[in-house]
């Protein structure tokens, strides 16, 4: 699936646009600070407890192989969700 112009990518782009080239084009050579994948995993924690105190959920995000979102997967996940009540 082509990969759009986001926000996140945009403003990255704004920031500056050798990183949303490299991004874009070489993820692999990106580092990420033990500190921000600290407070990525703090997110999630709080997420998964929201979601525990909200009651019944179900997940939509789905991933392909390539480990990138899989958009028309959610969205038929969403559907169908909607679908049965």
């Amino acid at each position: 699936m082509p990969q759009g112009l986001s926000k996140s990518k945009y403003t990255l782009f704004r920031q500056c646009g050798k990183a949303l080239w490299l991004k874009t084009f070489k993820p692999e050579e990106e580092t990420i600070d033990p500190a921000l994948l600290a407070r990525f995993e703090a997110g999630n924690e709080v997420g998964d407890l929201a979601m525990a105190y909200l009651g019944l959920f179900e997940e939509m995000t789905t991933t392909g192989i390539d480990e990138r979102l899989d958009l028309k997967a959610m969205i038929e996940k969403t559907k169908d969700c909607i679908d049965r009540g």
